[in-house]
């Protein structure tokens, strides 16, 4: 995007690491850093079969989903991610 407070993010978490919290955690903490930098809104491309990352995004306030060809676009406010407290 050509937008300066709009940033495509991305999270991994290592398979035996998932369900744990750290998901979660990333992405609070990435959104304190975007906060600082001037970002308002994040948008992510997850795969519409990753059940677990579209729920992760759904539980911490999507705004809006879009599916394409088996892509969904998530678009999230860094400003409500961060109302949400780290740990």
């Amino acid at each position: 995007t050509s937008d300066p407070t709009e940033a495509e993010m991305a999270l991994v978490v290592e398979d035996a690491q998932q369900g744990r919290g750290f998901g979660t955690l990333l992405l609070r903490a990435l959104a304190r850093v975007a906060h600082l930098h001037g970002i308002t809104t994040f948008t992510a491309l997850v795969l519409g079969a990753n059940h677990p990352m579209l729920a992760l995004l759904r539980a911490e306030g999507e705004e809006s989903q879009v599916f394409h060809d088996g892509v969904v676009t998530v678009t999230l406010s860094v400003e409500r991610l961060m109302s949400h407290p780290l740990a």
